[in-house]
């Protein structure tokens, strides 16, 4: 008896093993570098950027840029792993630094969200314009704190 329910857990968890091998599954992981542990401890993580171009409902267009930063003071080649799924297709890789990379990839990207973050701020204004107008300036104590921190602050950015 004790044998034959050791078989079948045997052949179960062959038969299950098998299966899971045979077939590829997504992976859900992040990227990261394959060293050993002592060169583990003085990497550092310096930038990482995507950027996603949705070419149709099927498929995508990503370009990564990762930049590590190795606080030893000497020249390792590192192995970086990426889990890129299933279907992947025309696969490369290419070296650049992250000024080329930010040339190539995000400058447009940039200008687009800086012309968003300057019309928000424009209508804050032609709202203001219009209170005043329409209720007089009875409204001012209240749109104080808006040009207050309207003149002082910086535009910002949408992270996406």
């Amino acid at each position: 008896m004790r044998n034959t329910i050791l078989r079948l857990f045997l052949t179960t968890a062959l038969l299950v093993s098998g299966l899971l091998l045979a077939f590829p599954l997504p992976a859900k992981a992040d990227g990261g570098p394959i060293v050993g542990p002592l060169l583990w401890a003085q990497l550092k993580e310096g930038q990482q950027i995507a950027v996603v171009n949705l070419k149709d409902s099927n498929s995508a267009e990503v370009d990564l840029f990762v930049s590590m930063l190795d606080n030893t003071g000497e020249s390792h080649e590192v192995v970086f792993f990426v889990p890129l799924g299933v279907d992947v297709a025309d696969f490369r890789v290419v070296e650049k630094n992250s000024v080329d990379f930010d040339e190539d990839n995000t400058e447009g990207l940039d200008l687009i969200l800086s012309k968003n973050a300057r019309r928000q701020h424009e209508t804050i204004e032609s709202l203001f314009a219009g209170t005043l107008l329409v209720n007089g300036a009875w409204l001012l104590p209240f749109w104080m704190p808006v040009l207050l921190s309207g003149c002082a602050a910086p535009m910002h950015y949408t992270t996406f």
